[in-house]
């Protein structure tokens, strides 16, 4: 476990989200964003998915 974890409970979810609408939430641009910054410190980082459980992205820095 990292010293910073951070996790969304589904009350936390836009009311607006469903299956359909989840292709055009967005571009994957903020993840490359992400994995650029965590490679320049040297981090890890990794996803943890499954089949109607949902996906779980973590790092480490």
């Amino acid at each position: 476990m990292s010293l910073y974890d951070i996790s969304f409970d589904d009350d936390d979810a836009d009311a607006s989200y469903n299956e359909q609408s989840a292709a055009k939430i967005g571009t994957g641009t903020g993840l490359s964003i992400v994995r650029s910054v965590i490679e320049l410190h040297n981090g890890s980082y990794g996803v943890e998915s499954g089949i109607g459980k949902g996906s779980t992205f973590w790092f480490e820095i």
